[in-house]
């Protein structure tokens, strides 16, 4: 759970980009919803499925892995969001954090919690439509 608590100060610092009771509703339904899809995908389905034929040191770092890259594809190869080594750290420690949780309790629920506490913090929404810039500490109006 201390994983996903880490980017709240995102939100402390930037809940004045709320500014429509919309980007409210978006970012709590995409917190809610994201978590499941990429949780049962990644520590789940195919988690589970390596794990038949692989090391599970190898299941960790592959999954973990295509999890980090997937997300610069997700934000857009574009995105000032997916340029910065900050998210790849991030994302990695979370990765491996989770597969080795999930290794462990053979269990999604702390996961998906934890995930859904992310998804909260980091302002994805925010980050999609650029309103929030992370990298580049600039905000914009839509």
């Amino acid at each position: 759970m201390l994983i996903g608590m880490f980017p709240l100060t995102i939100l402390i610092m930037n809940y004045q980009l709320f500014h429509s009771i919309w980007l409210i509703i978006y970012w709590l339904l995409f917190a809610l919803i994201n978590p499941w899809f990429e949780e049962f995908y990644w520590r789940g389905i195919l988690f589970d499925h390596l794990l038949i034929k692989f090391p599970k040191w190898f299941v960790i770092l592959y999954t973990t892995c295509l999890f980090v890259i997937s997300h610069q594809f997700m934000w857009g190869i574009f995105s000032y969001a997916s340029k910065s080594y900050h998210s790849y750290i991030y994302l990695s420690i979370a990765g491996i954090v989770w597969a080795i949780t999930y290794l462990k309790t053979k269990s999604l629920r702390s996961i998906i919690l934890s995930h859904v506490i992310v998804d909260i913090g980091n302002l994805t929404v925010l980050t999609f439509l650029t309103i929030y810039l992370p990298h580049r500490q600039r905000w914009c109006e839509i």
